[in-house]
């Protein structure tokens, strides 16, 4: 079985640059139709993007809900994850999955999942918090 990358942390773009480069590699699950070029794909997408439409655009490849995994208030929960279910259980065995995760329970009961790698992101200065 592949790995559920679950990137961790605070309000930020962090969790979610993350994210993005680990969508890079062919060996990830790609969230949406599938193309040719996965950056020219989120160059264009961000490209397209105003203060306006940004959440939109970062909402496109947010789309883990089609996978069977439970949203709440705009972060993932727990369904579908704890345990695993069938859908996301068939995705791991072919390719690694990658989410961002704002609630740190969920993030410290997956941390117990063999099929788990978590990286937390924390800053270390209150600068890093602005």
């Amino acid at each position: 079985m592949k790995k559920l990358f679950v990137i961790h942390a605070d309000l930020g773009a962090a969790k979610n640059i993350i994210k993005n480069v680990l969508l890079l590699n062919n060996s990830v699950h790609w969230p949406v139709k599938p193309v040719a070029n996965r950056l020219q794909y989120l160059i264009e997408m961000y490209q397209q993007c105003s203060w306006e439409t940004w959440l939109d655009c970062k909402y496109k490849l947010k789309t883990y809900q089609n996978d069977g995994i439970g949203m709440a208030l705009g972060d993932v929960s727990c369904q579908g994850l704890l345990p695993l279910n069938d859908q996301m259980t068939r995705i791991l065995e072919a390719k690694n999955y990658a989410i961002d995760l704002f609630d740190h329970t969920l993030a410290t009961q997956l941390n117990t999942q063999p099929y788990v790698k978590l990286l937390g992101i924390i800053p270390t200065t209150d600068l890093g918090l602005a």
